[in-house]
This record gives structure tokens, C-alpha cells and sequence, in this order.
């Protein structure tokens, strides 16, 4: 029988942590799905380990495929081979609460025109704890293409969207924000629907969060401007958005101790693309009053959950 819903989990070398993403997706109490878990060239023992798992849940296929490091095109992969009305993505570190999958079915239910579907997601701390990932006050559910370009607030692992709807842009080699990308260009296209609980835990590893988000920034930006000239975005919004990835740069460079020159000439980045960009005049100010460790320590504690 063809199943609901297409479950999608690329994965590279992560054999444990897999296992248990695969099993939150197992013991989903909507069952009517098939996982497709996309391997990107692992040498961990993953293959055998995931074969072993199909052979006792025939709802499980491993399709393997070389290291590209690219997650858009191993996602892609899962996604054209499908069989489900809806694509559900999991990353292979990350688990999914037991009706993850039930509550936005439900939402299928009531509004049968719906075609994408998010929710809240909560982030799963080294010591256990959890805090909600983009707990800020921002529009959400139906044409929110504004909200995403200033707030990269999906997390993939909470998407459920309709098969055909769109693949990942290959073109591009993206290593980072393969994902926001998608959405953005989703989001101009349809409404889109949010759950408001915590559907989805993501693991976060607080040493290197700067680290990567510092390292994904350009691919970002690539993602915005390629955005705007692509819907034809109105100059002054694209200009306020490319400032804003100028005061995530600031942001980064503030939390790993970076000099106040590097500090100050993000910010005139920032207010060259968008002179009357309001938050990074006043990050200016307070630099220019030696504000910095009061501005680094609200920094710190927003990090981890920020958009």
C-alpha cells in the first residue's frame, strides 16, 4: 500500500545518533509512513546497521549514495523516491515527539487545502535541558516570505509538505541553508501553516554554535541575495535584510571576543546596505558608548534560539 507520508533522513557518519532518530519515527503513533534514510557516503557501519533495522520494519528503505556533502541533493534523493502524498524530513540528529506526525496530520484533516506545515521546535542542550528554538514574537503561519527573510524560523525536522511542491536547489552547492532557501522560495508561493507546541527536539552542542553559524553566514547571504533577484524584492526590503546578516556577523564576531575594529566595521557594512537600519544604529551607539560586555552577555544567553 502506499503510505501517507514520505519520511526523508539523510545522514553521514552519524550511526548512533541515527539509530535514534530513526527510532522517534518508528514509534510515531501515526504509522501509516515509509522512511527513506539517504546516505551521503557513510563509513560508520550505518549501512549495515539501518539494514538490519528494514529487515524487521519493512517501512524502512536505506538509499545509499556517495559523499557529496551537499545535504539539499542527498535530501533530493529521498524526495524523488517517494511514495507519499507528504514529505516529513528528519535530520539523523534530531528526535520527533511521539505524535509529531498526528497533529499535523490533523491539521491535513480540518484543511484539506493546506500544503505546508512547521511547527516549534525545542533545543535539546548537552545537559539535557531543553529551550524553545525562536522563542520571539514574529508572524508565522500564512504569507509570512517577509518573516523569513529577516528570521530563518523553520526548522527543517518540523516540516511536513506536500510531494511535488519543490526540491532543493542543487545549483547552488550549498553545505548550509540548502534548507532556508526552500523554504523562502516555498513561502511566496503558499501559505504556509504553523503548530504551535514543541514537535521536534534538536540537538544543539553549545561549543560550537558560533563557530558554524559564523561559517554558514556567506551561504546565507548567497541564499538572500539570490532570493530577491529571483521574486524581484522590493529595494529597500532586500537592503534591510542583507543589513540584517551583517548584524548576525557583528553578532558572531562579538560572542568569539573579536576585536571593537572588526565589531564597528560590521556594523558600517550593515548601515552601508541599509543606512537607516535601526538596529544596527543602535548596536553603533552602544559601541561607541563601550557597551560591548553588556551586548555580549545578552548576546550569549539569545544565541543558541535566535533566528
Amino acid at each position: 500500500m502506499t503510505p501517507v507520508v514520505s519520511v526523508v533522513i539523510p545522514t553521514y557518519n552519524r550511526k548512533a545518533l541515527l539509530l535514534e532518530a530513526i527510532a522517534s519515527v518508528q514509534q510515531q503513533t501515526f504509522g501509516d509512513l515509509e522512511i527513506l534514510v539517504c546516505d551521503d557516503g557513510s563509513t560508520d557501519g550505518s549501512d549495515e546497521a539501518v539494514r538490519a533495522l528494514a529487515s524487521r520494519d519493512a517501512r524502512l528503505r536505506w538509499l545509499p549514495g556517495p559523499h557529496t556533502g551537499l545535504p539539499g541533493a542527498v535530501r533530493n534523493r529521498g524526495m524523488r523516491a517517494a511514495r507519499g502524498e507528504w514529505i516529513a524530513f528528519q535530520d539523523s540528529d534530531d528526535l520527533w515527539v511521539p505524535d509529531k506526525l498526528e497533529k499535523q496530520i490533523a491539521v491535513v484533516a480540518r484543511q484539506p487545502e493546506v500544503q505546508f506545515i512547521y511547527s516549534h521546535a525545542a533545543a535539546l542542550l548537552p545537559d539535557g535541558t531543553r529551550r524553545r528554538m525562536t522563542p520571539f514574537r514574529v508572524p508565522r503561519s500564512g504569507r509570512i516570505f517577509e518573516t523569513l527573510l529577516f528570521y530563518s524560523i523553520i526548522a527543517t525536522p518540523t516540516v511536513l509538505m506536500r510531494r511535488g511542491l519543490g526540491l532543493f536547489d542543487e545549483e547552488m552547492r550549498l553545505t548550509f541553508a540548502e534548507d532556508y532557501e526552500l523554504f523562502l522560495r516555498l513561502s511566496a508561493q503558499v501559505p504556509i501553516h504553523f503548530v504551535d507546541e514543541d514537535l521536534v527536539l534538536c540537538r544543539q552542542q553549545g561549543d560550537n554554535i558560533s563557530r558554524d553559524a559564523l561559517a554558514g553566514l556567506d551561504q546565507v547571504e548567497r541564499v538572500v541575495q539570490a532570493t530577491v533577484r529571483r521574486l524581484g524584492v522590493p529595494s529597500s526590503l532586500a537592503a534591510r535584510a542583507l543589513a540584517k546578516i551583517e548584524v548576525r556577523r557583528y553578532k558572531q564576531h562579538l560572542l568569539q571576543g573579536h576585536s571593537r575594529d572588526v565589531l564597528l566595521e560590521d556594523l558600517a557594512r550593515a548601515l552601508r546596505k541599509s543606512p537607516d537600519y535601526g538596529l544596527a544604529k543602535s548596536l553603533r551607539l552602544a559601541e561607541q558608548l563601550r557597551l560591548t560586555a553588556l551586548i555580549r552577555a545578552m548576546a550569549r544567553r539569545s544565541e543558541a534560539y535566535a533566528g
